[in-house]
């Protein structure tokens, strides 16, 4: 099982092993897309690496504002 806290709730979730749930917060949306597409696509990499050492795999990721609204999703290729 992987354990991860919600950071907003602080309750603690078990999920099976190779499941994997994410929420990308960005600071604020951008007027320039391509900024917002830059952020992205480095914090992908990152996630990515992340799965790959943790064994698990991204299912669903949503990219919010800080407010926690939900933002267009355009850049869905980097979920994995």
């Amino acid at each position: 099982m992987v354990r991860l806290r919600d950071s907003r709730s602080g309750v603690l979730r078990e999920l099976p092993r190779g499941v994997l749930r994410l929420q990308v917060r960005l600071p604020s949306p951008s007027p320039d897309n391509e900024l917002d597409r830059v952020r992205l696509l480095v914090t992908a990499d990152v996630l990515r690496r992340a799965v790959e050492v943790a064994g698990t795999q991204v299912l669903e990721a949503l990219v919010a504002d800080e407010a926690g609204e939900e933002l267009e999703p355009t850049y869905r290729e980097f979920c994995i």
